[in-house]
């Protein structure tokens, strides 16, 4: 593996822990990334650590998730971090393979679980992801979230918002199996606004 340079001047960069998996680091990038999917290739050292130390990678538009083989991130993490900064001044040359529904996969449960998790919970509800598919999230609503008449309002404004926003393009969030309770009444009342 070559030496890092020292990594340019002005790109912003910082890590977030995936709580499930001890494996996995998200690397939000504020600036974005030159395209969302399966990181195949990219330049220099970044492009070394794909073909070794990262098992995996996947680009959402502004953060670059990627895995270990092992969870080393105390004596990895500062060489990942300094190759992705690296490589983030040279977007040309990235090699992103299509992967809408990957993508869509990690960052549905980042949002569910994470990043809205605490909000669901406090209201006494549950919403656990159970499929994606070519942007739409299927999810399974318990608790206090099973028969909310507000569901509707969760499932599209707050978490559809949430992963919509993040991915840069309109996702649809349903309840697996049909309309949740309450659900119905409230789509019929946005509709008349």
């Amino acid at each position: 593996m070559s030496e890092l340079a020292a990594p340019p001047v002005g790109v912003a960069l910082h890590a977030e822990v995936v709580p499930d998996d001890p494996t996995a680091m998200r690397w939000v990038l504020p600036d974005g990334l030159p395209a969302s999917g399966r990181l195949l290739g990219a330049p220099g050292v970044l492009g070394e650590l794909l073909a070794g130390l990262i098992v995996r990678a996947v680009a959402e538009p502004a953060a670059l998730w990627t895995w270990l083989a092992e969870p080393s991130w105390p004596e990895h993490g500062p060489v990942v971090r300094d190759a992705i900064i690296a490589a983030a001044a040279r977007p040309d040359q990235w090699q992103v393979a299509p992967a809408a529904d990957e993508v869509l996969q990690l960052v549905a449960k980042d949002v569910i679980d994470h990043q809205l998790g605490t909000f669901i919970a406090s209201h006494g509800g549950r919403i656990a992801l159970v499929r994606v598919e070519t942007g739409v999230v299927e999810v399974e609503m318990a608790g206090a979230c099973a028969h909310c008449p507000a569901a509707g309002l969760t499932l599209q404004g707050r978490i559809g918002a949430a992963i919509s926003a993040r991915l840069g393009q309109p996702v649809e969030v349903r309840p697996a199996g049909g309309v949740p309770a309450g659900a119905a009444k409230w789509r019929r009342l946005l509709r008349r606004a």
